[in-house]
């Protein structure tokens, strides 16, 4: 299965990040911050980009199975992260 991923270098990303890989999943993860990710993983692929850019989130969707996004606002009061890549997320998909 091939699993596009948003949120991989936070808490609950990690966490679905490893559980898909130990399942045998092919991921693409889509992050800003690439250099968080310290996976030598074959079945990992990580592109630098935002999930509000839909032509990032188009791609890391592309030939996907499945869809999971754990991206959360980067902090309370900044909730647009949140609101516009999850707008782009579903617009890609």
């Amino acid at each position: 299965m091939r699993l596009a991923l948003f949120g991989a270098t936070g808490r609950a990303g990690g966490a679905i990040l490893r559980q898909a890989c130990a399942a045998g999943c092919e991921v693409h993860a889509l992050t800003r911050s690439p250099g968080k990710l310290s996976r030598d993983d074959p079945q990992v692929t990580v592109t630098a980009g935002d999930a509000r850019d839909l032509a990032a989130t188009g791609r890391a969707v592309q030939g996907a199975d499945a869809v999971v996004s754990a991206i959360g606002g980067t902090g309370p009061g900044n909730p647009a992260v949140l609101q516009q890549g999850t707008a782009a997320i579903l617009t890609a998909m």
